[in-house]
């Protein structure tokens, strides 16, 4: 089945690492095939941690589509940034056997400062850009 389906918050967060210009958010609307009985992984830190996001995309859903019993996991942990992902990738992310994984990073990458296009959104970029092999095949294993 194809659900439309906004990724407004990944977008935004993505956006400063993928587009050219840094830093301009977009808002992209794409259909994603969300199958009965998928598994859903919220990656991401302590704002992924809380679960309000995770909640309203888990509430459209149910409310929706309660017959397709999608199973989220909320694999927010306060305080990691992006490289922290990489580290748990197996525990959080690919034991679960994901259908959709939402890569919920940037608060504590950014430092809660000035945006510092010198050194920390170099490094930000560095590892979302690690971060998108382990997406691949599934996310079943690390890369090699």
């Amino acid at each position: 089945m194809r659900i439309p389906f906004t990724i407004l918050l990944a977008v935004c967060i993505c956006s400063i690492v993928f587009h050219p210009n840094h830093g301009t958010a977009q808002s992209y609307t794409r259909s994603v095939d969300i199958e009965p009985n998928s598994t859903i992984v919220f990656l991401g830190d302590s704002i992924t941690y809380q679960a309000h996001y995770c909640e309203y995309v888990r509430s459209f859903f149910d409310t929706r589509y309660p017959q397709n019993r999608i199973r989220f996991i909320n694999s927010g942990i306060p305080g990691h940034r992006a490289a922290d992902a990489i580290v748990r990738f197996e525990q959080d992310v690919a034991r679960w056997k994901p259908d959709l994984v939402l890569i919920l990073f940037g608060m504590n990458d950014g430092g809660y400062q000035s945006l510092d296009t010198e050194s920390r959104l170099p490094e930000y970029q560095r590892n979302m850009h690690t971060l998108e092999p382990y997406f691949r095949d599934g996310c079943r294993t690390r890369p090699s």
